[in-house]
């Protein structure tokens, strides 16, 4: 059995197109198949979860997910700890998964590999646990500060699906950006990297990465790569309010790096505590968190859609 999680309003509303074309191939024949159309927020999750639930994980082959980044993080979170593998196609306005993830390949291509188990990717998702002790999973990154908050106003923008269909999405994210500059406080945290402790006491934001980019396509940490062993942190703190500005024209760039405010290391599991709540941001996901640690998953996933190495 292949589950198909289609969000039809996700960025360029091209999945229900993209499923169609799907259904009349070969390999898509072969499959037995549930194809849903998730209709909201926590959709997604909550579908796959049901299958999990109800032990029939046994039974799935696979989960094909046909939406944005929004989308495969919900499906990451409803299987939890279940390895099953994901075909991902990208229909969505960030894209930044398909960017860290080098995912390439045409949708029928990405079908064709998930059904023979051909070219797979094994990724490794982060996990983090907040003061809940709640455990959640990330494909791309964990930020929390400035980055939330800029995220948060451009999910509740009511023009965004409009001007990303159009191909002007980044305009509401400068927007956003430039708004944001204005209000935004900076707080205190706490930050512990294996058995290093930091601290700063004007934090504009900190990012975890597992691999470079955020934002739709700003390349926020150049030094994050994917792997088992650790994650990558980036901070920044006493940055003066015109600097932000510049420190986000240059970022897609990586310039940003040589700045004195920012800071990058890397660790094996990363803690951080800040003075009050903050707002946080898991794959563009918002929430308000006090205190997350931060790891990787035990296993990889198995992923479908980049080419793979010949």
């Amino acid at each position: 059995m292949y589950i198909f999680i289609v969000n039809p309003i996700a960025g360029s509303r091209k999945a229900k197109k993209i499923l169609h074309s799907l259904s009349e191939t070969t390999v898509y024949q072969k499959m037995a198949q549930k194809v849903y159309m998730t209709t909201g927020s926590g959709h997604a999750k909550s579908l796959v979860n049901t299958h999990i639930t109800m032990n029939e994980h046994h039974a799935v082959e696979g989960v094909v997910v046909i939406g944005g980044d929004g989308t495969l993080h919900e499906v990451i979170n409803g299987l939890g700890s279940n390895r099953i593998p994901i075909a991902y196609i990208p229909t969505g306005s960030g894209n930044d998964f398909k960017r860290g993830a080098q995912i390439t390949l045409s949708p029928e291509e990405t079908l064709e590999n998930l059904y023979t188990r051909n070219n797979p990717l094994f990724y490794w998702i982060g996990t983090y646990l907040d003061e809940k002790k709640e455990t959640y999973y990330f494909m791309n990154c964990v930020g929390m500060g400035f980055d939330a908050k800029v995220a948060e106003c451009v999910n509740k923008s009511f023009i965004k699906s409009l001007l990303h269909r159009i191909g002007l999405g980044k305009i509401l994210y400068i927007t956003a950006l430039l708004r944001e500059i204005s209000f935004f406080k900076p707080f205190s945290v706490r930050i512990q990297v294996d058995a290093q402790t930091y601290e700063y006491s004007n934090c504009l934001f900190a990012v975890v990465n597992q691999h470079p980019y955020f934002g739709g396509g700003m390349k926020i940490n150049p030094t994050a790569i994917n792997n088992r062993e650790k994650v990558s942190l980036l901070v920044v703190d006493s940055i003066p309010r015109w600097k932000v500005f510049a420190l986000f024209l240059t970022v897609f760039f990586g310039a940003h790096l040589h700045l004195k405010e920012v800071n990058v290391c890397k660790g094996g599991q990363i803690s951080i505590q800040t003075a009050e709540p903050v707002l946080t941001q898991s794959d563009g996901e918002t929430n308000t968190k006090q205190y997350v640690t931060i790891k990787i998953a035990n296993e990889p996933v198995e992923i479908y859609g980049a080419r793979g190495t010949d």
